[in-house]
């Protein structure tokens, strides 16, 4: 469903700014933690780091208003900050 959305609205930037949060501040699970999740995403073609919008909702989105991902108890969530 993701992909199906992202091809609909690839040329709508505010769109895909909301496409990231959703994604980075989605609960996750341990097989797949939303940390891994937000890395991979930071390899999308549409994520780029100097895109203040672009890295605001993904990596902020991550840390700000995901909690319970952000601060597991591995302190994967703040070594990705300090990154």
């Amino acid at each position: 469903m993701l992909a199906d959305f992202y091809q609909r609205f690839e040329k709508k930037p505010l769109v895909i700014d909301k496409w990231f949060v959703l994604q980075a501040t989605q609960r996750g699970s341990a097989q797949r933690p939303v940390i891994d999740i937000v890395r991979k995403l930071m390899s999308h073609r549409a994520f780029n780091l100097k895109n203040p919008n672009r890295a605001r909702s993904l990596i902020f989105s991550f840390c700000a208003a995901n909690p319970a991902q952000f601060h597991v108890e591995d302190g994967s969530g703040y070594a990705f900050w300090a990154d």
